[in-house]
């Protein structure tokens, strides 16, 4: 019975680092668009005033 109980929580904890791996590079890609959708626009806006 421990056996198997230390075979799930590995299980889950295993699923767990890929799902964080996972949304870390989501957030990269996101970012990165973020930043060149901002570098792309940047001369259309004039430039990045002070509201």
């Amino acid at each position: 019975m421990t056996a198997a109980t230390i075979k799930v929580v590995d299980y889950f904890k295993s699923r767990k680092n890929n799902n964080e791996t996972e949304i870390e590079k989501a957030k990269a890609e996101i970012i990165n668009g973020i930043k060149e959708y901002d570098a792309a626009h940047l001369d259309e806006e004039g430039g990045i005033e002070d509201e």
